[in-house]
């Protein structure tokens, strides 16, 4: 088995829900919002990394492929089947560890009904023709071509676009869980940038992204944030940003893991 086939494994950090995948099931996705509740993995556009969200609807967190061992001493078996961490040493050699936890895949009609229902939409239309949801679950695989698919998705993404949000008041501390997705120095200093999920009070629903910037000074030691990884943070809010082009920002000081 070679680097680029080992399964990936995470688990949320809330509820210690898990999701196993291969590289072969990982969906695509447009943005954050388009990553459901208990559904199989997704690379999200733009971004590095495997991603999912637990069935209770938490922060996305990250899968990392599993760093397997063949060993003959250790047979394979349920407790490797539904392991959740990410080192295995045993006869499988890192195929079956955590694969327990595997998502059952669904069609695209199925999966584009389930998010209609979830924000309130009754169906789609595709190409002047109206859809309903029942319908959308009733189509066989070989009816949905690229071309209906790319449509399908680009229709649901319309409705799950959410503009940029702002985190925190000015001049206080925040504490978040965020994305590097950008890393590079300008002048001296070296920006990283955030993303993060925003959700509303009380309910907790998903409202949008936030973009973090944080300037490290050159002076400062480099605490090592990877792109593509997952970080839970503090730090202390400079100021709100606006931009015409590239929406909302928060860039903060002081940022630190906790």
């Amino acid at each position: 088995m070679t680097a680029e086939s080992k399964p990936f494994l995470g688990r949320c950090k809330q509820c210690d829900y898990a999701v196993f995948t291969t590289e072969e099931d990982i969906g695509k996705v447009n943005d954050l919002a388009g990553v459901q509740a208990g559904r199989t993995a997704m690379r999200v556009s733009g971004r590095g990394g495997v991603v999912a969200r637990c069935t209770n609807n938490h922060r996305v967190f990250s899968l990392r492929r599993i760093e397997g061992t063949y060993s003959e001493d250790f047979k394979c078996d349920s407790r490797c089947m539904n392991a959740k961490g990410h080192k295995c040493k045993c006869s499988c050699g890192g195929l079956n560890h955590g694969r327990g936890h595997a998502v059952q895949l669904q069609s695209l009609g199925t999966a584009v009904a389930n998010i209609n229902e979830g924000y309130g939409i009754t169906g789609v239309r595709v190409g002047g023709q109206s859809i309903s949801n029942d319908e959308l679950r009733g189509r066989r695989e070989d009816e949905e071509d690229t071309a209906a698919e790319r449509r399908l998705i680009a229709a649901q993404a319309k409705d799950m676009r959410y503009p940029k949000q702002h985190i925190g008041e000015i001049g206080e501390k925040v504490y978040f869980t965020g994305e590097l997705r950008q890393k590079r120095e300008i002048n001296d200093s070296i920006l990283h940038v955030f993303y993060t999920e925003v959700h509303s009070a009380p309910h907790n629903e998903f409202v949008g992204e936030a973009k973090v910037e944080w300037w490290m000074p050159a002076s400062v030691p480099d605490p090592g944030f990877e792109m593509g990884e997952v970080y839970d943070l503090k730090a202390k809010v400079k100021r709100h940003d606006h931009h015409p082009k590239w929406g909302n920002a928060t860039v903060v000081t002081y940022l630190e893991e906790v």
